[in-house]
């Protein structure tokens, strides 16, 4: 009689679950097709996908979370917004971000996209943006810091905004990340290295005030952006296994 298994008691192999620290971690900026169906990233350390505002076309069947990054400043969130409005997509807009368009003056650009912000949130608007979709302001111009770029992050608290962190320099990002929490500003991270980013978390757990509790980090430290989704998830798995 064989020895080999009947189907029947076959088992599929265990999977470990997610840890809550790394769960949808990675937010995907990975190229999108002209006119294509794009599908979302299978592995649970991936979420949101990033895309710029023309590439919305190609992703009017997306059905999955969904970062708009906005370049052209404050003035863009209207018109991103009333487009938005009229697509389906929308229901799947979680986050858009805003560059700040005059690194020279950054309080006065915060101040400008704070404006647009309460414009478009507000119930009278005739496009109202959700509130579930954040809104965050991209402060990666400043690898650390400056008393202007404060000022801006004081704009943004005011706002209720979020902000977009540089992650390629350590003690910058040091800097940064205690000032967001001093302000209680969630955050995203762009820039650097998975391994970057992963120190990142654990220095939002560390400032907040216990370096082991990765998973309440998160309330604060969002996500990192990443163009090789399926490399950094591999790593981030590792990283749950504790083998990174």
């Amino acid at each position: 009689m064989s020895d080999a298994p009947h189907p029947a008691d076959s088992v599929d192999p265990v999977v470990d679950p997610v840890d809550p620290a790394w769960a949808g971690f990675l937010e995907h900026d990975g190229l999108v097709p002209d006119r294509a169906t794009c599908e979302p990233h299978p592995s649970p350390f991936v979420g949101a996908r990033v895309a710029a505002e023309n590439d919305l076309p190609a992703l009017l069947g997306y059905r999955a979370p969904l970062r708009v990054e906005l370049d052209r400043g404050a003035g863009q969130l209207a018109v991103t917004t009333r487009s938005l409005a009229r697509q389906p997509l929308l229901e799947h807009v979680v986050a858009l971000g805003v560059t700040v368009r005059d690194p020279g003056d950054p309080a006065s650009a915060a101040a400008r996209v704070a404006a647009a912000a309460h414009a478009v949130r507000d119930p009278g608007a005739e496009h109202q943006l959700p509130e579930r979709v954040a809104l965050f302001l991209d402060v990666t111009a400043a690898p650390a810091p400056t008393p202007a770029w404060l000022a801006a992050a004081d704009e943004a608290a005011a706002a209720e905004l979020a902000l977009t962190l540089p992650c390629e320099d350590p003690a910058g990002l040091e800097a940064w990340v205690d000032a967001a929490l001093d302000r209680e500003l969630p955050f995203t991270l762009r820039g650097g290295t998975i391994t970057d980013a992963v120190a990142a978390l654990r220095t939002t757990a560390r400032l907040w005030g216990d370096a082991e509790d990765l998973a309440a980090a998160r309330r604060w430290c969002r996500a990192w952006r990443t163009r090789r989704a399926d490399d950094d998830a591999a790593h981030l798995q590792r990283v749950q296994a504790g083998d990174a």
